[in-house]
């Protein structure tokens, strides 16, 4: 996927752009962006799902879009698949179904 930094003070230039994901990065970190994420406005927040990752980058996503959704699909997926290749098998043992009796 392509991107482009920007160093904008507002998000206007974006008016008029589909936006899959946005990204707010400053590595090691943590508190920092904690802390931007915890300030941000409820209105601002509305309609997203805030994430955490690697320990540099604050994610945005649409609301419902998130690891552990993305998880659930593949869980679906596998509980419906034919493929008997193993892996699929072998990702929900190991990643999936440990994540959903979290």
């Amino acid at each position: 996927m392509d991107y482009e930094p920007a160093d904008e003070p507002t998000l206007d230039f974006l008016a008029d752009v589909a936006i899959a994901k946005m990204l707010y990065c400053i590595p090691n970190e943590t508190d920092e962006l904690c802390a931007i994420e915890r300030d941000m406005p409820a209105d601002l927040k509305a309609g997203v799902s805030t994430t955490f990752s690697s320990g540099r980058y604050l994610e945005f996503n649409p609301a419902g879009v998130d690891k552990g959704a993305g998880l659930r699909k593949l869980a679906d997926y596998h509980a419906q698949s034919t493929n008997d290749d193993g892996v699929l098998k072998e990702i929900y043992e190991k990643i999936v179904r440990p994540a959903l009796s979290d």
